[in-house]
C-alpha cells in the first residue's frame, strides 16, 4: 500500500533509542526541531498561514496508509499543536533557524549523554562512496521523524500498551464502510474548528472569542448612518410592529449611503481580527441578505404567542452550523441612540448595547444570543439598525463551499423573513400554535446542541467513534476523548487573551465528564469479586476534596474566571477549608483520586499516568503562575 515501510524503519531507529533519558530527551529536541521548521515555512511564505496548513494536511494525508492509527493519531494532534504554536510565536528568520538547531543539535547531545548511537550514524558514511543511498536515508530520518520518536516512545514507556494496539486503516478485518466515512468525516471536524482565522484544527486548545465589534467614527460614515435614519423617519415605519426594507429595493442616495458603510475600511478592519488575510480569507458582502430594520416601540409582551419571541430567546440565527471552512456573518449597525435593547452572547459571555454609530457582528449559524429590554430606559423612537451580512472563505478550492454558503444563507434568510412576517401576527389557532410553538421550539432545540455540546465538538466524537468503530479500537476512542480537557487548560491558562469564555467551559465540562466516565466505568468494570477498598478510598477521599474544592470557588472560579477577568476577586478570595489548609486542593484531590484508581492493574497502562502527568504539569503552570503577560488581559481585582 506504501513505499515506505513504517514498521521496519520503526525496528531499526528504536535499535538506537532504548534508554528511557534518551527517548524523554526526544519528546522535547525533536518537537523543537520541527518548530523551527515551521516557523521557517512561515516566513518563507509571506507569513500566510494557509501554506503551513496546507503543508500540515499534506504531510498527514501521507502518513495516513503507513502508520498505526493510534500512532497517526498522536502525531496528528502534535503536528497540529506544533503548527499553531508556529503561528503564534512568529518567529524571525534567525530565531527560527536557531530553534531548528537547537532541536537538531539536542538530539545529538541526548544520545551522547545517555551513551546511545545515533540512528544516522548507520547512513551518514555513504554521503561520499553511496550519496543516493544516504540522501533516501536522510529524507526517510527528517520525514518520519517525529512518529519515529513517538512509536520508540510508546515502546519505551508503555509497552504492553503498544503491543496490544496497533490498528491500520487499510487492513482485513476493518469495518469498510466506516473507513469510507472517516476521510469525509475528518474534512468536515478540521474544517469546522478552522471557519475562521483562529485554525484550532481540533479541541485541544481553548475556544476563541468569534464576535466582531467596532464604531464608526469618521465623519463621512456618520454622515451617511444620519442620512438613512432620517430616510427612514421619513418613510413612516409602523408603530406596533418591525417595518424593513432590503437592499434590493433602496435607490438612490441612500442606496449609495448603505454600500459606503457596508464596504468601509472600517468594517473590513474589524473583520480582519477574525478573518486575517494571513489565513487567506476572503471577506465577502452577502448584498442578498442585506436590509434596514426597525423595530417598534411597543412592550415585550406584545409580541408573546408569536414568532418575534424567537428574538427575546438565547437562539441562532441561521441552520448551517456543520458547514465547514466558512462562515456567515451578521452584523447590526445601531443608527440611534438605543438605550432600551441590548444583545447577550452566551457562549462569549459579553453583552452590547449597540447605539450611534457601534456595529457589533456575530456567526449568523454558530453564535447564540438574545435580546433584552430595558423597560426603564426606554427609546425615545423607534429603533433602526443595519443588518449586514459577510460570508468569509478560504481562497483556493475551499471557496467553493464559501460561494455555496453565500447562496444557502440568502435562500434561507427570505424563507425565514417569509415565515416570520406570516407568523408575527397569525390568523387562526393553526397558525399560532405553529408560531409559538413550532418556531420557537425549533429554534430551542438548534440553540441546545451549540450550548451544551458544541457542533463542532459533536461532529469530532461521531468521527472518533467512527474510526474507532472501524478499526475495532476502543482505545482510540478512550485517548481522543480523555486528555483534550488538559489541553484546553493548560493553552488557557498560558495565552489568557480572546477567551470564548462560556465555550471553554461547555468543553471543559463535557470532555472531562466523557474523562471521567472512562475512567469510572473501566474502573467498575473490573472491580468484582474482589474490590480495592483502599483504592475505592482514595478515589472517594480525592474526588471529594476535588468537588468541596469546586463549590468553595464556583463554576467560573474553577475555570479561570479570576484570571480572565470574570470573577473581580482577589486569586485567593477562598480561605474555607479545603483552601488555606490543603495546596492546590482541586488538582490534588484528582490526583489521589486517580493514584487510586491506579492501583487496578486491569486498567490501561497508560491512562493513569497520563491524567497525573497532565494535571500536574498544569499545577506546575499554577503554582508558578506561568503565563504570558504579553497576551493576558490587565485584570482588575477588588
Amino acid at each position: 500500500m506504501s513505499f515506505i515501510d513504517f514498521v521496519g524503519v520503526s525496528e531499526d531507529f528504536h535499535k538506537f533509542h532504548q534508554n528511557p533519558v534518551n527517548v524523554a530527551l526526544h519528546l522535547l529536541t525533536s518537537p523543537l526541531g520541527v518548530l523551527g521548521f515551521f516557523s521557517l515555512v512561515l516566513r518563507a511564505s509571506g507569513g500566510v498561514g494557509g501554506s503551513l496548513n496546507a503543508l500540515v494536511a499534506v504531510y498527514l494525508l501521507s502518513l495516513a496508509p503507513i502508520l498505526a492509527v493510534e500512532t497517526l493519531v498522536v502525531t496528528a494532534v502534535l503536528t497540529v499543536v506544533l503548527a499553531n504554536q508556529a503561528r503564534a510565536l512568529r518567529l524571525s528568520w534567525l530565531a527560527s533557524a536557531v530553534v531548528l538547531a537547537c532541536g537538531y543539535f539536542g538530539q545529538d547531545l541526548s544520545h551522547y549523554v545517555t551513551g546511545e548511537q545515533t540512528y544516522q550514524s548507520t547512513y551518514e558514511g555513504d554521503i561520499t562512496g553511496n550519496f543516493g543511498h544516504f540522501a533516501t536515508m536522510a529524507t526517510e530520518h527528517v520525514y518520519l521523524l517525529l512518529p519515529l520518536v513517538l512509536d520508540s516512545a510508546a515502546r519505551v514507556f508503555c509497552p504492553t500498551t503498544f503491543a496490544n494496539n496497533q490498528h491500520y486503516l487499510f487492513s482485513e478485518g476493518n469495518n469498510t464502510l466506516a473507513l469510507y466515512l472517516f476521510a469525509p468525516l475528518t474534512f468536515l471536524v478540521v474544517g469546522l474548528y478552522c471557519c475562521d482565522g483562529h485554525n484550532r484544527f481540533l479541541p485541544i486548545q481553548y475556544p476563541k472569542g468569534r464576535v466582531v465589534d467596532g464604531k464608526f467614527v469618521s465623519q463621512g460614515d456618520v454622515q451617511d448612518l444620519g442620512d438613512i435614519r432620517e430616510w427612514v423617519m421619513e418613510k413612516g415605519p409602523s408603530d406596533v410592529t418591525s417595518s424593513h426594507w432590503w437592499y434590493r429595493d433602496l435607490t438612490g442616495n441612500v442606496r449609495t449611503a448603505f454600500e459606503r458603510l457596508a464596504t468601509s475600511d472600517c468594517m473590513l478592519a474589524a473583520y480582519r481580527k477574525v478573518f486575517p488575510e494571513s489565513s487567506d480569507f476572503v471577506v465577502e458582502p452577502l448584498w442578498g441578505m442585506n436590509e434596514i430594520y426597525v423595530s417598534a416601540p411597543a412592550a415585550r409582551e406584545d409580541r408573546k404567542g408569536t414568532s418575534d419571541e424567537v428574538f427575546y430567546t438565547e437562539h441562532i440565527d441561521g441552520p448551517f452550523a456543520l458547514f465547514p471552512w466558512t462562515s456567515c456573518y451578521r452584523t447590526i449597525v445601531a443608527l440611534d441612540n438605543n438605550t432600551e435593547f441590548s444583545t447577550h452572547y452566551s457562549l462569549m459571555q459579553s453583552s452590547y448595547t449597540a447605539a450611534n454609530g457601534d456595529f457589533v457582528a456575530f456567526d449568523f449559524n454558530r453564535e447564540p444570543h438574545f435580546i433584552t429590554q430595558d423597560r426603564e430606559r426606554r427609546n425615545e423612537s423607534h429603533r433602526v439598525v443595519l443588518k449586514l451580512h459577510y460570508c468569509m472563505y478560504r481562497r483556493g478550492p475551499l471557496a467553493l463551499l464559501g460561494k455555496l454558503l453565500c447562496f444557502l444563507n440568502v435562500k434561507y434568510n427570505q424563507l425565514f423573513r417569509a415565515l416570520f412576517l406570516a407568523t408575527i401576527a397569525p390568523k387562526s389557532a393553526l397558525n399560532k400554535a405553529f408560531s409559538a410553538y413550532g418556531v420557537v421550539f425549533g429554534t430551542k432545540l438548534v440553540n441546545s446542541v451549540e450550548m451544551f455540546v458544541g457542533y463542532d465538538n459533536l461532529a469530532y466524537l461521531v468521527a472518533v467513534c467512527v474510526l474507532s468503530y472501524a478499526l475495532n479500537s476502543y482505545t482510540l476512542l478512550l485517548v481522543a476523548t480523555s486528555f483534550v480537557h488538559y489541553f484546553q487548560y493548560i493553552t488557557l491558562y498560558y495565552y489568557r487573551c480572546n477567551v470564548r469564555y462560556g465555550a471553554f467551559k461547555r468543553d471543559s465540562l463535557l470532555f472531562k465528564t466523557l474523562a471521567l466516565i472512562h475512567l469510572i466505568g473501566l474502573y467498575a468494570w473490573g472491580m468484582f469479586p474482589e474490590p480495592d477498598w483502599v483504592g475505592i478510598g482514595l478515589a472517594a477521599v480525592g474526588y471529594t476534596l476535588s468537588g468541596l474544592a469546586t463549590l468553595r470557588l464556583g463554576i467560573n472560579g474553577t475555570y479561570f474566571g479570576i484570571e480572565l477577568g470574570f470573577v473581580h476577586k482577589q486569586k485567593n478570595f477562598v480561605q474555607t477549608f479545603p483552601y488555606g489548609v490543603v495546596p492546590h486542593p482541586m488538582i490534588l484531590g484528582q490526583i489521589i483520586a486517580l493514584i487510586g484508581l491506579g492501583r487496578a492493574a486491569y486498567l490501561p497502562g497508560f491512562l493513569v499516568p497520563a491524567h497525573i502527568a497532565l494535571y500536574t504539569v498544569h499545577m506546575i503552570q499554577e503554582e508558578f503562575d506561568i503565563f504570558n503577560k504579553q497576551t493576558a488581559p490587565a485584570i482588575k481585582q477588588d
